[in-house]
């Protein structure tokens, strides 16, 4: 199982309304290349030591919930 969790090459979390912040083991799969998270209402407190640990990213988007009008 760890060999699976550690070749995690892409993340998308979505639909996760009450999303505040990213669990703590994601800064150590070293070999993320894509994380995508939106259609959430609250803040996404991201660490700035993580960037230096996921050394593999070359994408990160957060998109917000739209709130309707």
């Amino acid at each position: 199982m760890d060999y699976l969790i550690s070749s995690l090459r892409r993340l998308s979390i979505h639909g996760w309304p009450s999303l505040k912040s990213l669990p703590e083991q994601l800064q150590h799969l070293c070999g993320l290349e894509f994380i995508e998270i939106y259609d959430f209402d609250g803040i996404v407190d991201v660490p700035d030591q993580w960037f230096g640990k996921l050394i593999s990213l070359e994408y990160f988007v957060i998109k917000y919930k739209s709130s309707p009008h």
